[in-house]
């Protein structure tokens, strides 16, 4: 088993500028469930494979992040003791900004020690989002929760928005092998933006029922103003992208802003499971 990991890690981290094998990145993380054991999967790249070659160490950080999202819960635990490594790296990819990707890759890192480090101070959220805000949680840690989403939603902003200066920078074409090396990463980008983009209006709403809106209107207008404007032009992005049509499951918002001022709007529950799930609205409490 070790040796078929070794093996499908050595695959993804392909040093060509192609892009991540989506067959040996799910065995990887089918992998992580049998062996119950991040620290295995996490030493198994060498610092040197990472250092030498700027595309290893791009799908490194994609496939990471897919690990952290979706493999065994162990892993995102074994990994805060690992969270130094994306430091070291990022440090190093910070002297060699005159390469393609490096600004993508120092972003990348800064996303997975604050995806590492938001899920080790809110244990009770897995590395998928599942979790009840609602459980044994007072206002101001929920407080808080509100603050490290909405950081760890714009860090995930300013990646794909550094996705797409590289891919117009460097005049690469989306559909090529070149601009899906690059694209590849929005898989877990999107998927776990719309997550948090639909968690954000739960803990909003229940900031709302608990708190004067004097005290959350600053977490309105930063969701509403910041969030929900580059959130949506992501998206639209992706959609005009000259890709077929089924190669992301690109997510929708709603045409207007979440935040209308005046009445308070409760919406239908969210089918989370929906191809493509339609966002709900919040509103601001009338003062």
């Amino acid at each position: 088993m070790v040796e078929d990991l070794k093996k499908a890690i050595r695959k993804c981290l392909c040093p060509k500028e192609k892009p991540l094998d989506p067959a040996y990145a799910r065995l990887i993380i089918l992998k992580s469930y049998e062996t119950q054991n991040g620290h295995r999967i996490l030493s198994m790249p060498q610092q040197q494979e990472l250092t030498s070659n700027r595309f290893s160490m791009w799908k490194f950080c994609i496939l990471m992040h897919k690990i952290l999202h979706e493999g065994y819960e162990q892993i995102l635990i074994d990994s805060y003791a690992n969270i130094a490594q994306f430091g070291k790296l990022a440090n190093f990819w910070s002297s060699q900004t005159t390469h393609h990707l490096a600004q993508c890759i120092i972003q990348y890192c800064k996303v997975l020690q604050r995806k590492i480090i938001f899920h080790q101070t809110y244990r009770h959220i897995k590395g998928n989002f599942e979790c009840d805000y609602e459980k044994d949680l007072d206002v101001n840690t929920t407080f808080q929760l509100c603050l490290d989403m909405c950081d760890y939603l714009e860090d995930l902003l300013d990646l794909q928005h550094l996705i797409f200066i590289d891919l117009t920078t460097n005049q690469i074409f989306p559909d090529s092998k070149q601009g899906l090396c690059r694209l590849t990463a929005f898989t877990t980008i999107m998927t776990e933006c719309n997550l948090m983009y639909q968690h954000l209006v739960d803990v909003l709403r229940l900031l709302h029922s608990q708190l004067s809106p004097d005290y959350i209107s600053g977490l309105s207008v930063r969701f509403n103003n910041v969030i929900f404007i580059q959130l949506r032009r992501f998206y639209e992005q992706v959609r005009s992208l000259p890709l077929s049509s089924n190669y992301f499951d690109v997510p929708v918002l709603p045409t207007e802003s979440p935040i209308v001022t005046g009445v308070y709007y409760t919406t239908p529950a969210i089918n989370r499971n929906s191809h493509e799930p339609s966002a709900p609205l919040i509103t601001d409490l009338d003062y």
